[in-house]
């Protein structure tokens, strides 16, 4: 029987198309231990495939799309799960309809045990229409993407969810590099607690990540009493101008591609 599947066209920048359908018997991405990969998709491109991206999608996913109030953010909830179940299909080489999750307390996706290549971590972030899909072999993972809004009332959005030091922080940089600094802590946040696993249950102010290094931020302090932070990296990244992200995993030596 001939599965009909999407292919993935990888370009430079890791952009996920969808160009098919074709069929996947093995694996033909490799994702080394010491690697992750974060994949972009724009979601509004893949709308006229949508009968074709419901038919890989479970009946649990159908009803989660029902859910959402606004058209386009069904459609969004489609795409971003086909192109997930997609994408995983080429790393362990199952056909995406076949693919089996279980969700945790909080309700971040896993795979189960019972699918080949289980030990497989992987998080999405979708955000104005665009989508960031980053994995990896052995370390749980957390990603985020924000849309930088110039209507937001970041200051007051500040004093919410920013600790005293990254206030001091943020009131530090150049007033103009304000606005996209405060999202890319935002993101940073958002970033650990998708990876923890709790989404918006943890205190975002409980999170401190205000020692800027290089291309992100580290991250200081972890909610509760796990303050050795020797194993986790956090990382904002590049994606699309006006957007935001980060990456976070728990493992201190990893190289982002």
């Amino acid at each position: 029987m001939i599965i009909p599947e999407f292919e993935i066209v990888k370009t430079p920048l890791n952009e996920c198309r969808i160009r098919g359908p074709v069929q996947v018997f093995q694996p033909d991405i490799t994702l080394h231990d010491h690697e992750i990969h974060v994949w972009h998709a724009r979601l509004e491109s893949h709308s006229a495939e949508l009968k074709f991206i419901k038919s890989i999608l479970s009946s649990d996913e159908l009803l989660r799309a029902e859910r959402f109030y606004f058209e386009q953010d069904r459609v969004n909830y489609c795409v971003s799960r086909g192109l997930l179940r997609t994408i995983i299909a080429h790393y362990i080489g199952m056909a995406p309809n076949l693919l089996s999750f279980k969700y945790g307390a909080y309700g971040k996706p896993y795979l189960d045990n019972n699918v080949a290549g289980a030990e497989l971590h992987f998080n999405v972030s979708h955000s104005g229409g665009n989508a960031l899909f980053a994995f990896s072999a052995k370390h749980p993972i957390g990603v985020d993407l924000e849309r930088i809004s110039i209507e937001i009332d970041y200051e007051a959005m500040a004093k919410q969810i920013l600790t005293t030091r990254e206030i001091d922080f943020l009131g530090s940089i150049t007033e103009n590099k304000r606005l996209e600094t405060f999202y890319r802590i935002w993101t940073c946040k958002e970033a650990y607690t998708k990876l923890v696993g709790v989404g918006l249950n943890m205190p975002l102010g409980n999170i401190d990540v205000t020692s800027f290094r290089g291309t992100g931020f580290d991250l200081l302090d972890r909610y509760n009493d796990r303050n050795d932070l020797s194993d986790c990296t956090i990382r904002s990244l590049n994606t699309w101008p006006e957007f935001a992200a980060a990456i976070t995993v728990e493992s201190e030596d990893i190289g982002v591609s």
